[in-house]
């Protein structure tokens, strides 16, 4: 918990993380002297006596102010303690004093077992409304990834190793005991509860994997081999369901600068998106050009394509219309496309299905 609290401590606006048992003693601290201490504010007497998250910006050393937030961490009705956090208000001062125009509101941030988030409104009043708005959706989707980011991470670390005891405890089972009767039965139990676990681990993964910053290793990559790499290792499944995969690859396309186990990460994930989107058959394509300085691919697909009032949601964090999907595939497929520089959107294509298209800049892809 230590770790967990210092590495959460490290974020650029935090100025202290700790959390407190039920008796208000410190157990963990970004400020390792604290530890051991007890907790007297009325601000967190306050939040033990009536179990709700309390907040109030305080005045700290040197004039500098910070918004101290205290919440109630519970389990099936029991308390486990409080977690407290205080955040800097630096940056919103700093864009109150460099906008005139915007009025910038910084709602509470939540971290902890159950709930970290931050949301940032901006609202401008004159005839930049159309800029101030673009930025405050730029802010607002930038630190609601920071806040799932930290909140997933801290849910995936409690998880895992519960996660791991039962993987291997059901392992054991399965070798070392047999039932002397009806063993069919009993295999098939064990088998779909391993599965299962397995699925939570890969899920559990893909929590990390919004939360870990994207570390990118470009290389050269000769992009139509890769390609039919892909459609190759998809041929099975794509049989399975009466779908063609085709490739249009331009001739002569330079080497493009990436990581390769990032974008084969994306084109996989797009292309299983395809895929389960024509259960009935189609056509799916794989496509790559050079278009208006940049390298450009496309994962299209003939299916009944994606409702307009989720269009704009399709790459938020957890949102999926799948019934075991996780929302996290497409949320870190973007990242990772940013993390190289590039973007990533989706249309709906006029002949039905959907297109998914990855932009590179032409400088800085090209070896």
């Amino acid at each position: 918990m230590q770790r967990q609290i210092e590495d959460l401590g490290r974020q650029s606006d935090s100025e202290f993380v700790s959390f407190l048992d039920s008796d208000l003693n410190v157990v963990a601290h970004t400020d390792r002297g604290r530890i051991g201490t007890q907790e007297k504010e009325p601000l967190v007497l306050k939040a033990k006596l009536d179990r709700q998250l309390f907040s109030q910006i305080v005045n700290g050393d040197g004039g500098k102010r910070y918004l101290e937030v205290v919440k109630p961490v519970a389990l099936d009705d029991a308390n486990l303690g409080f977690l407290k956090i205080g955040l800097s208000l630096g940056s919103m001062e700093i864009a109150w004093r460099n906008s005139l125009r915007a009025i910038i509101i910084l709602g509470v941030a939540i971290v902890g077992a159950g709930i970290l988030g931050m949301a940032a409104i901006f609202h401008n009043q004159n005839s930049h409304l159309m800029e101030v708005k673009a930025l405050e959706a730029e802010v607002a989707h930038s630190e609601r990834l920071s806040a799932l980011g930290n909140l997933a991470a801290t849910v995936a670390h409690e998880i895992r190793n519960p996660l791991n005891a039962i993987s291997m405890g059901l392992q054991r089972i399965t070798t070392e005991f047999q039932p002397t009767e009806d063993r069919d039965q009993y295999s098939h139990l064990t088998a779909l509860m391993l599965g299962e676990t397995r699925r939570l681990n890969a899920i559990v993964e893909q929590f990390l994997s919004l939360a870990r910053p994207i570390e990118i290793k470009a290389e050269a990559l000769p992009l139509k081999e890769i390609l039919k790499e892909l459609a190759a290792l998809q041929e099975s499944q794509a049989q399975q369901s009466n779908v063609q995969i085709q490739i249009i690859a331009a001739p002569n396309l330079p080497p493009l600068k990436a990581d390769p186990g990032h974008l084969t990460q994306v084109l996989l994930n797009l292309m299983l998106n395809g895929l389960q989107a024509m259960p009935q058959g189609g056509t799916l394509t794989l496509e790559a050009k050079i278009s208006n300085g940049n390298f450009l691919i496309a994962v299209a697909d003939t299916g009944p394509g994606i409702a307009p009032e989720n269009l704009s949601r399709i790459f938020d964090p957890y949102f999926t219309t799948k019934y075991q999907g996780s929302g996290l595939g497409l949320a870190i497929s973007r990242r990772i496309i940013e993390a190289h520089g590039g973007t990533l959107t989706v249309c709906n294509r006029a002949g039905g299905g959907c297109r998914f298209e990855i932009a590179f800049p032409l400088k800085g892809s090209e070896v």
